[in-house]
């Protein structure tokens, strides 16, 4: 989130004057203006940091993952708030750590013994198929529709396979970090 800023740096030079001279002031002056305040609904947690669930109390089986099922995935909601009058465009990005198999998942925090392998998380607009997914690390990826600045950016977060077949279930967790830009 980016607060405004007004740095002004005031130059003045003091010089004997009389009469007639003329005084200059030379200044430059940089204002940014506060893009958006950014949120995100849907989950549990804070507006900045929020925990999904997917499945039936956090349990999926396999054959969901694989099959692309809505049981292994979960809405969320991204809304931007207190925009700069005149902002026409947002743009978005999804960081995190990918296997070496593809860019369109991230790959879990925590791996060994008790936690899923070959299992990736994917995003995608919730209006999409899953097979529409984001790639992941790739600068404005997401650009924000109208309505969507104004209502709120709508996702999917969804477990699959990084390397088809080869899936084992366990315990997963996986951190995404979305960056915005702003026009």
């Amino acid at each position: 989130m980016t607060r405004s800023a007004l740095t002004i740096i005031l130059l003045l030079f003091t010089l004997p004057t009389t009469a007639k001279d003329n005084i200059s002031i030379d200044f430059t002056a940089t204002i940014k203006e506060s893009t958006c305040s950014m949120k995100i609904t849907g989950g549990a947690g804070s507006d900045t940091h929020q925990t999904l669930t997917l499945g039936t109390g956090g349990k999926i089986g396999l054959d969901k993952i694989v099959n692309g099922d809505t049981e292994a995935s979960a809405n969320f909601r991204i809304v931007a708030s207190n925009c700069t009058v005149g902002l026409s465009k947002i743009s978005s990005k999804i960081a995190g750590k990918t296997p070496s198999t593809t860019t369109m998942l991230i790959e879990p925090t925590a791996t060994g013994s008790g936690y899923t392998q070959n299992i990736g998380v994917g995003f995608f607009r919730k209006s999409a198929t899953g097979s529409d997914m984001f790639e992941i690390n790739q600068d404005g990826q997401i650009i924000w529709t109208a309505d969507e600045i104004a209502n709120g950016l709508d996702l999917t977060a969804a477990l699959r396979e990084s390397i088809p077949g080869q899936g084992k279930i366990g315990d997963f967790k996986a951190t995404a970090t979305f960056s915005f830009s702003y026009e």
